[in-house]
């Protein structure tokens, strides 16, 4: 399995990292750290130096209860930072927002799009699917009382692939993100975190946004600022289960962290061919 875009190629064989850049001064964990140019570059630096495959770069915060900006707000935000990193390294760029103005505006510049949306509106698609972009579908819809988690999810994901395919988007470009902590009781959180291998029925890459999120907060009574070790549980429990991205913004421990999961599974690799 694989991504592709702009001749850039990430082998998804063992899980990779996608490091979160912020430019927003509300973000739940770093908001107000990297919204400046130059501060961004070099926290891009960094994560890129520690392993990150993909830079995730969003304007707009999606944490609860969070305040809606312009679209010309966040075009303001996440442009010049974009720019500057396709200028300075050769990276995979991901682009987090649900505006297809923003889209617009550094669709020359980035690889991917991320949408918290799921891509509630045409156009970005058509964008997605002129340019080639690989995009990632969240799950972010309440699921009914009683229901079976696992089904609700799985129709979800086959709907927005569905709507997904009619404007373009190839299956090899599609990639999904169950979307810990959007609109989610905590036991649902983690019934689907311990039971990842339901979304292996897509055939797509999976995508896995944990991070610091408050279903780490309340399990581990830690503030956001001290989450860093439940995250990284939630990161290895994912990768064992064949998780392909870990979204993060903990670089370095997440890389060292997932490079055990691969001596583990390689070994189990080796014994079932004995």
């Amino acid at each position: 399995m694989k991504i592709t875009s702009r001749k850039k190629i990430i082998n998804l064989k063992n899980t990779i990292i996608m490091g979160i850049l912020n430019a927003t001064p509300d973000s739940f964990f770093d908001g107000n750290k990297y919204n400046k140019v130059s501060k961004a570059i070099d926290k891009a630096r960094k994560m890129i130096y520690e392993g990150a495959k993909i830079i995730d770069v969003g304007g707009q915060s999606t944490r609860p209860g969070y305040k809606k900006i312009s679209s010309e707000e966040e075009i303001e935000r996440v442009y010049p930072i974009i720019s500057a990193i396709r200028k300075r390294f050769d990276v995979f760029i991901s682009l987090d927002t649900f505006r297809y103005e923003v889209v617009k505006n550094c669709s020359n510049l980035i690889d991917m799009i991320n949408d918290v949306h799921s891509f509630s509106k045409k156009e970005s698609l058509n964008l997605a699917n002129k340019f080639g972009f690989p995009i990632c579908i969240v799950h972010n819809k309440k699921i009914k009382k009683n229901s079976n988690i696992f089904e609700e999810v799985k129709n979800f994901f086959v709907e927005k692939i569905f709507f997904c395919k009619k404007y373009g988007i190839k299956k090899k470009n599609i990639i999904i993100d169950p979307g810990f902590g959007f609109k989610k009781t905590l036991l649902q959180n983690y019934q689907i975190l311990s039971n990842l291998h339901f979304l292996d029925f897509f055939k797509v890459p999976i995508l896995i946004g944990i991070s610091r999120k408050s279903m780490v907060g309340k399990i581990v009574k830690k503030s956001v600022e001290n989450r860093l070790f439940g995250s990284l549980s939630c990161a290895i429990i994912a990768s064992l289960q064949n998780a392909n991205i870990i979204r993060t913004h903990d670089v370095k421990e997440t890389v060292e962290s997932i490079k055990i999961v691969h001596t583990i599974k390689k070994i189990k690799e080796k014994n079932a061919k004995k």
